[in-house]
């Protein structure tokens, strides 16, 4: 038994969310569950949680009954943050602020 499996984007964009994926899975005799990996790539930028595809087509010897999974990658990247240090300078001299990311 054969099914043609591929990843398709959603909020998640191939390349930059994810590595695409695509190929024929086969099942030996008794084999009833297989798996399949897709690569999710880091960044350091927070964003929105973002989704994509799998999907199963053309089956040999069997029926798909759900041909698509979702596949949600969480961010993990906290919210920047900001600051200001304070400062201090001499009557007419120019005052300097740090200001920190």
């Amino acid at each position: 038994m054969t099914v043609n499996f591929t990843t398709l984007d959603g909020t998640a964009v191939s390349g930059a969310d994810y590595t695409s994926t695509g190929a024929v899975l086969s099942f030996a005799p008794g084999v009833t569950s297989r798996t399949i990996v897709v690569q999710t790539i880091e960044n350091l930028i927070d964003a929105p949680n973002k989704s994509f595809s799998l999907q199963l087509s053309s089956p040999s010897n069997a029926t798909i009954t759900d041909g698509t999974g979702i596949a949600t990658i969480i961010d993990d990247d906290g919210t920047p943050t900001i600051n200001i240090a304070d400062s201090s300078a001499n009557e007419g001299d120019n005052m300097s602020f740090r200001v920190s990311l």
